[in-house]
């Protein structure tokens, strides 16, 4: 009785992706390296483009009309409350109002849509039916397909 013994692997490179090559070992590095920096740049002024609205109205919030008209960006050197107390203050009380119309908006939807859609996620996640995946596509293009806003910034047809 004699024994086979599987030939011995030797030692391939497999390619990185899926029908490419392989590359060299040292270009994927170099690669990586130079792509990391403009990364993280890009990442940086993204972040900045949406957290400089709210740093100006936060900061701003607590500064003079002159100082905010001087340098908009600037933090407050003398931080008064002036501007919260007036905006608090109105006689048609819209701060208030409209805070008290989200919290109802607010409430209302998180009481229907947590029973609802976790009754609705059960539904879909146990079903493998064609309306199933009729309705996981319709709701995957939801999230896919720009909805188009009527807004007053168009001009007018006359």
């Amino acid at each position: 009785m004699t024994v086979q013994h599987a030939p011995a692997r030797t030692a391939t490179r497999r390619p990185s992706r899926p029908g490419r090559p392989a590359t060299a070992p040292g270009r994927s590095g170099r690669y990586r390296a130079l792509r990391s920096p403009v990364r993280l740049t890009a990442a940086v002024v993204v972040v900045l483009l949406f957290v400089s609205p709210i740093y100006l109205t936060i900061v701003n919030a607590f500064k003079t009309e002159d100082a905010i008209v001087a340098n908009p960006a600037a933090p407050p050197v003398h931080p008064t409350l002036g501007n919260l107390a007036t905006a608090l203050g109105r006689p048609d009380q819209l701060i208030q109002l409209g805070l008290r119309n989200s919290l109802i908006v607010v409430v209302c939807s998180v009481l229907l849509l947590i029973p609802l859609g976790s009754a609705f996620s059960f539904w879909i996640s146990r079903r493998r039916t064609r309306p199933r995946a009729v309705i996981l596509a319709v709701l995957a293009a939801g999230l896919m397909i720009p909805r188009r806003r009527s807004c007053c910034c168009r001009p007018s047809g006359s």
